[in-house]
This record gives structure tokens, sequence and C-alpha cells, in this order.
């Protein structure tokens, strides 16, 4: 009795772990198939620098991405967030290579549109 007790109370257990993967797989899920710029993490309309500090910020834990979206419009190179999404991002600012289309519109993990001209422009308060 004790053991079926026992088998039950894990099934349930594992059922409820089961539903919150999904849920958060699949607000991850929302959050890339939406039309978004590549490289925008904080998801203001541009690629800047907020961009790369907004990563930063994240990957030492000072924030949290509930929604998975700051991982997936700030993930520039497919291989997951890391810092050198931030230093493609920052070096996209300066007008170095932009190897990953940064600030092209990506819908459904595709380019739809070509980076705009005026993504990499320094924010106003910085200059």
């Amino acid at each position: 009795m004790l053991k079926r007790r026992l088998v039950i109370k894990l099934i349930s257990v594992s059922a409820v772990l089961l539903m919150i993967c999904v849920i958060i797989a699949s607000s991850a899920s929302a959050a890339f198939n939406a039309v978004y710029i590549r490289g925008d993490a904080d998801f203001n309309g541009a690629v800047n620098i907020h961009d790369a500090e907004k990563i930063q910020s994240l990957l030492i834990m000072q924030i949290t991405d509930p929604d998975g979206g700051i991982s997936v419009r700030g993930d520039v190179n497919s291989n997951g967030l890391d810092i050198t999404d931030a230093t493609f991002i920052q070096r996209y600012v300066a007008g170095y290579s932009n190897t990953f289309s940064i600030g092209a519109k990506i819908k459904d993990g595709k380019v739809i549109s070509d980076p705009t001209e005026d993504s990499n422009e320094l924010p106003e308060d910085i200059l």
C-alpha cells in the first residue's frame, strides 16, 4: 500500500514537472515565432549597445529572462546565448563586420528582411 502511494506521488510530481517544461518551451517557442530584430535583446526596435548590456546582465544573473525573449533575440550566432553574442553586437554597433545579419528581421527562424542602415547607430544618450 505504501509502495503504491509512493508510485502515485512520483507519477503526479512527474506530470507537474512535464507540464512546467511544456509551458516554458511554448513560451520560448512563442518568442521564437514572433517577428523580431536579430540582436535586439531589449526589444526596443533597434540594435545598439544596450542590447549587449542586456545580454551581459542576463549572463551574470543580474536580470532574469522569464519568457526567453532576451535569449532568442540576443542569440545572433544561433548557438545559444553567450558572451560572444554580446561581442558580435558590440562589433556591429561599432561598424565592424555583420556576419550574422544582426539587425535583420527574423520570423520563424528565417531572415525576412535585410538589416536596416540605421540599426547600428549609437543611442542619443550615449553620444
